[in-house]
């Protein structure tokens, strides 16, 4: 089959050379470092110093193999070689019309599970020296994921430590705020996308359900607005209904201002002579309903606990 656009792997793994972490691991390391070890019986084994699970490299490197052909005893000279060379893997992507590879380690992923620390840092910090000079001979098509270890106890540990949060008052004091990383840009319009379409739609999967006789597909999970419904005539009363349920009496006059205004644009169609157009009033109530919900789910005032 010919196509006419790239194919990028986004998920392929390296297999770890004998010298990944001996050569490439802090000297204090060198004599704990992971290692291989040649056996008769199961081939050429992985094994990390603290750790009793060993590796079978011939189990890493079994992508694409028929599982009953597989060599639980292979040793390195039985292996593909472009899993530790990379011009080999270069000529491996040339053949099989692979453009470029996304590269995440094997033996590495046991070393998660690594309970000391500081060891495991620097057993990720070598293989992440290694893995960089391998994927150096093309860059562009061969992309390395690096490892870090997560040692501080709290989701923060994902975040840049110095980080300073853009436009605050602690940025204007000087002070840097990790915990701010969790709010950016990205976060931000996910989260408004994210709530506009629950509030909007309802939450979960979608199902074909019966409702008043009728079948009907939708989310598994809607909201019940029927007192919000019963005030949509009424926008003040809507939005303290709103200030009630979702911000504890605490919404400023001003976003109330701004959410009463967003509610009375949103015009409610007068009935017909002959009915025809309730779907058209019962639609504009609801986006009233939703608009009010939706203003106040994304407000600072809702989203920010004090």
């Amino acid at each position: 089959m010919r196509v006419d656009f790239p194919i990028i792997s986004a998920d392929s793994h390296i297999t770890e050379a004998p010298n990944t972490y001996t050569d490439y691991i802090d000297s204090k390391y060198v004599d704990v470092a992971p290692h291989v070890v040649e056996t008769d019986d199961r081939g050429d084994l992985y094994v990390i110093d603290g750790m009793k699970r060993t590796i079978p490299m011939g189990l890493v490197a079994a992508a694409g193999q028929d599982p009953d052909k597989l060599n639980t005893r292979a040793k390195y000279a039985d292996l593909p070689r472009s899993g530790y060379d990379a011009n080999y893997r270069i000529a491996d992507q040339n053949r099989d019309g692979v453009s470029a590879e996304i590269i995440y380690p094997s033996v590495g992923m046991v070393l998660c599970n690594h309970p000391d620390f500081d060891y495991k840092k620097a057993a990720m910090d070598a293989y992440n020296r290694w893995i960089a000079e391998y994927c150096s001979v093309d860059p562009q098509r061969l992309i390395p994921l690096g490892q870090t270890p997560m040692r501080a106890p709290s989701v923060f540990n994902f975040y840049r430590p110095g980080y300073v949060a853009p436009g605050t008052q602690a940025a204007a004091a000087g002070l840097v705020a990790p915990e701010m990383a969790l709010a950016q840009e990205t976060t931000a319009a996910g989260y408004v996308n994210y709530m506009r379409d629950n509030v909007s739609a309802g939450v979960g999967a979608s199902s074909t359900v019966m409702v008043n006789g009728a079948s009907v597909t939708r989310r598994d999970l809607q909201p019940n607005f029927s007192a919000e419904l019963a005030l949509v005539d009424k926008p003040a009363d809507l939005v303290e209904q709103i200030n009630t349920k979702l911000t504890y009496g605490a919404m400023p006059d001003g976003l109330k201002t701004e959410i009463r205004s967003a509610v009375e644009s949103i015009t409610i169609p007068a009935l017909n002579g002959t009915g025809s157009n309730q779907a058209a009033i019962d639609t504009a109530k609801r986006n009233r309903v939703n608009a009010a919900v939706f203003l106040a789910v994304v407000s600072p005032e809702y989203q920010v606990q004090k």
